[in-house]
C-alpha cells in the first residue's frame, strides 16, 4: 500500500515501496484427482527436488493449479 507520509519520512516511504528479492524458483502445484505435482516454469518436475512440499498439498481436496515461488532458508534462517 502506498502512503504519502511527507518529506521528513522519505526513507520510510522508500522502504514501503521497495520489496526484498530472493533467488527463488517459479513453480506450479498441480492437484488433480488426488495426484500432486510440483512443476517448474519450463514444465519439468520438481517432485523429487522438493519432496517436503508435496505433503502439505495433500490437504487440498480440489482440482487446482497454484502459481507461486519457492525460496529456501539456510541454517541461519536467511534466504539463499
Amino acid at each position: 500500500m502506498m502512503r504519502n507520509v511527507g518529506v521528513s519520512h522519505h526513507l520510510f516511504f522508500v522502504q514501503q515501496l521497495s520489496e526484498t528479492k530472493y533467488d527463488d524458483y517459479c513453480a506450479f502445484a498441480q492437484i488433480e484427482k488426488g495426484k500432486y505435482h510440483l512443476i517448474c516454469r519450463n514444465a519439468n518436475s520438481f517432485d523429487t527436488k522438493f519432496v517436503e512440499l508435496l505433503e502439505p498439498l495433500q490437504k487440498i481436496q480440489d482440482n487446482i493449479i497454484l502459481d507461486g515461488e519457492i525460496a529456501i532458508r539456510d541454517s541461519n534462517d536467511q534466504f539463499q
